[in-house]
């Protein structure tokens, strides 16, 4: 129903507290607490905004470890831990454009990377970076 009022170039106010359906429906999402508007925007523009937080990244690959060392020779990169069942890793970094660049070095030197997925680029990261839990 939502998209179909999109597509009609209509727009629709939603208000919920479960922000993961609001990731999955939504371009654009304003926060607001205790009866203010605290920012607006799409949610890959307000965490581009947000520098205090380090950017989290899951990174699926077939060597966790080897690719963990290679990862902590990068200054940007402040934590790593291998994931769930040793398939991947969360990567902590100050810099998503150093870290892509990274990335793409280690690519080249034949570390083999499956797949980069942010892991706070969502509306709930948002809200607690920007209102925290206690709001």
């Amino acid at each position: 129903m939502f998209e179909r009022f999109a597509a009609r170039g209509r727009h629709v106010v939603l208000s919920s507290h479960v922000l993961h359906e609001v990731d999955v429906i939504s371009d654009r999402v304003i926060l607001i607490a205790n009866g203010h508007g605290i920012a607006d925007g799409d949610v890959r523009g307000m965490r581009d905004e947000i520098d205090e937080h380090r950017r989290q990244y899951l990174v699926r690959c077939p060597d966790p470890s080897r690719l963990a060392s290679r990862l902590f020779e990068h200054e940007h990169i402040t934590q790593v831990q291998v994931h769930e069942g040793r398939r991947g890793l969360l990567v902590m970094t100050r810099s998503q454009d150093d870290f892509a660049r990274a990335l793409g070095h280690l690519a080249v030197d034949g570390h083999s990377v499956e797949s980069v997925v942010p892991v706070d680029e969502n509306v709930d990261a948002l809200y607690k970076y920007l209102i925290g839990d206690g709001a």
